[in-house]
């Protein structure tokens, strides 16, 4: 190989130019593939606005559903079984209990309502709701029959 000195000089600076363009393009596809995994994802179910929230590998599906004319929000968690279900929901009670002002006020209410665990967690206000493998965090008024038929349509019964 009898190449001039200035020809391997281009050949190399050519080189280095292509690796680092390669490079580029490849990282900007990666960052734009990330950052548009994260946008937010909304919808709107009936008088819902159906927001989709980062979920981990134990749960199946986890929804915000916003409601301004029913003063309600509503956030849905479907867990992979009824167990880990159960566990969810003890830890979010247990982290209610453990708020300064609001730890007087959650009180069992199973009685009241068909699904298998309901609390409250505060002052008429937030609610805690177990049905099978879905974990609802529901606030407003959970007392009113719109409410209820609205909870009933997010949780399919």
């Amino acid at each position: 190989m009898n190449i001039k000195r200035g020809e391997k000089k281009f050949i190399l600076i050519s080189m280095v130019i292509l690796i680092s363009l390669i490079t580029n393009v490849s990282i900007f596809t990666l960052i734009d593939k990330f950052s548009t995994s994260n946008e937010i994802e909304s919808q709107v179910v009936g008088d819902f606005i159906k927001t989709k929230e980062n979920r981990s590998f134990l749960t199946e599906s986890c929804d915000y559903y916003s409601s301004e004319k029913n003063d309600l929000g509503i956030k849905k968690t479907v867990v992979k079984s009824q167990d880990l279900a159960g566990n969810l929901f003890e830890r979010i009670l247990k982290n209610s209990m453990k708020r300064p002002y609001r730890a007087e006020f959650v009180k069992d209410i199973s009685e009241t309502y068909p699904y298998d665990r309901t609390y409250i967690t505060s002052d008429q206000e937030d609610y805690l709701i177990l049905y099978k493998n879905v974990v609802l965090e529901v606030s407003g008024n959970l007392e009113d029959e719109k409410v209820q038929e609205e909870i009933a349509k997010i949780l399919e019964v």
